[in-house]
């Protein structure tokens, strides 16, 4: 598992890779909560996730919620297989609204 943190142009983007899981589930909630904490913007890239199970889906659901709760932004980036297979499971394909490829570089 691989996280990095990466500030952009006005945005910080935590990058994902490898499992999204309960094994792995501490290091990025803390990850994403130290972005949400010290930035207004956060994007969180998914797109090298290669296994995501409920605890991982949680994350994204916990991280959008706690970014309301700070009046902060995040966006989630990098969509792929894995994750449209386990947002479809849970119906939740429409409530998560990933940015174009596009715009993550922009």
């Amino acid at each position: 598992m691989s996280i990095d943190v990466i500030n952009e142009s006005g945005r910080c983007r935590v990058r994902i890779e490898d499992e999204l899981t309960i094994y792995t589930a501490g290091a990025v909630t803390a990850s994403i909560r130290d972005a949400l904490a010290a930035n207004d913007n956060v994007a969180i890239d998914v797109g090298g996730v290669t296994e995501i199970d409920t605890a991982g889906l949680q994350i994204l659901l916990v991280a959008r919620k706690e970014a309301m709760l700070k009046n902060r932004a995040v966006s989630f980036v990098g969509q792929n297989r894995v994750v449209d297979e386990c947002l479809r499971l849970m119906n939740l394909a429409n409530f998560f609204q990933f940015e174009a490829p596009a715009a993550l570089a922009a």
